[in-house]
């Protein structure tokens, strides 16, 4: 989006190393290293993404800095509290800052990857972001993340979660419909981002439901988690690797099976909330089964394309 060089060879690999580190860590300990190796990662990759934007002088991605911050301090928060450095009240409020967060950053890059990739790959889409509806997205994000810090000093009426919700799943859910979905059912590979996308105004109107007491929480918070980031994740990956080792923009076994499963994985998660007691524990463990094989079947699938160098010649 800048035009600018980002880290490649070893200062990509130190940054992949430093959050993997972090995570040996945190199932071997010591505990203090863990915390300080894991909290030192987004801060560093706010410093990789903040060198390209600001030699290009493109301003508008640093919003993408903001969103860093935070997911930095829900991090320090989520470890401070763990420690026991903080009040264990604070876990909740870090968990809930940094799902709030990832919404936010999943709805810029979808906002921005979802209509251009459309566009590209179908002439006759002539997709365009309506301001009006962008405002009411994302600004209704912003405030579901700032009332979520307030409401953590200071309760707020129901009614005002409610609406303010509601709006927000009814403005996503307009706003995916103007990207047309239904043009992309044809290119699975592009179909893929706006079918994962569904899952925040899903998402948002599950805590409609969860604030009026008719389901638990954890619904939502599952639809965000297994339907919307983990899909958008896969369905970026599967995308960028394909076209950035310099092969067609076209899926296969392992790209179907991979996001089928994932999927699948959210559907059953966020019915577990609401299966009988005798099948709650055997769909949790079939769902995070399911979640665990598309992965494996993602690294596995494309291993050999990750690993070698680019088919066409080009650096990268």
């Amino acid at each position: 989006w800048t035009g600018r060089p980002t880290p490649t060879g070893v200062g990509l690999a130190a940054l992949a190393a430093l959050w993997a580190l972090a995570r040996v860590l945190m199932l071997t300990g010591p505990a203090g290293l863990a915390m300080l190796v894991d909290v030192a990662f987004l801060p560093a990759l706010a410093v990789v993404i903040a060198l390209p934007i600001w030699r290009s002088g493109n301003a508008r991605n640093f919003k993408l800095l903001a969103v860093l911050t935070a997911l930095a301090i829900a991090n320090v928060l989520y470890h401070f509290a763990s420690q026991q450095w903080l009040p264990h009240e604070y876990l909740r409020l870090a968990v809930w800052l940094t799902l709030d967060t990832f919404t936010i950053l999943m709805a810029i890059i979808g906002g921005r990857v979802i209509p251009a990739f459309t566009n590209n790959a179908i002439a006759a889409a002539k997709l365009r972001n309506r301001i009006s509806v962008e405002i009411a997205a994302l600004g209704s994000l912003v405030l579901i993340l700032a009332a979520g810090m307030v409401e953590f000093w200071r309760p707020l009426p129901t009614l005002f979660w409610l609406v303010l919700l509601g709006t927000a799943a009814l403005a996503h859910g307009v706003r995916w419909l103007f990207w047309r979905p239904y043009l992309t059912v044809r290119n699975p590979l592009l179909c893929m981002l706006p079918t994962a996308y569904a899952w925040i105004p899903i998402t948002l109107l599950l805590r409609v439901f969860a604030g009026m007491d008719v389901i638990p929480d954890a619904a939502a918070v599952h639809a965000l988690t297994l339907g919307a980031m983990s899909g958008l994740m896969l369905a970026m990956m599967m995308r960028s690797a394909l076209g950035h080792t310099g092969r067609p923009l076209v899926v296969g076994p392992v790209e179907i099976a991979a996001f089928s499963l994932v999927q699948i994985a959210a559907v059953l998660r966020v019915l577990s909330g609401v299966m009988p007691t005798s099948l709650h524990r055997e769909t949790i463990v079939v769902s995070g089964s399911l979640w665990s094989l598309a992965f494996l079947v993602f690294v596995l699938g494309y291993w050999a394309i990750l690993t070698r160098p680019r088919i066409d010649g080009r650096p990268g």
